[in-house]
């Protein structure tokens, strides 16, 4: 066996999953339920994890979770005194 064709059978089973995240809207208000569209595709094992982390706008963690990898929809209600700013979604 030649080694280039090795190497392209290792790349073929080592291919990236892609995981895009998006929102139904762009604004909200504490209280407010946020829905979270999350789309995999792409190789993955069986085993494979998607981690969802929401970060605040002092960019500390204020949700996180692992979920099976998938494409699949979540609501997540922003707390009622949750401060003005800009939250991430990664």
């Amino acid at each position: 066996m030649h080694p280039i064709i090795l190497i392209a059978l290792l790349a073929v089973a080592q291919a990236s999953p892609a995981v895009s995240v998006s929102l139904d809207r762009g604004w909200y208000s504490p209280g407010e339920s946020v829905v979270i569209h999350i789309h995999a595709s792409g190789g993955h094992s069986t085993a494979s994890l998607l981690w969802l982390y929401i970060d605040g706008p002092d960019g500390r963690n204020l949700y996180f979770t692992d979920l099976p990898f998938r494409s699949q929809k979540l609501n997540w209600t922003i707390p009622v005194d949750a401060a003005e700013g800009t939250y991430t979604v990664t």
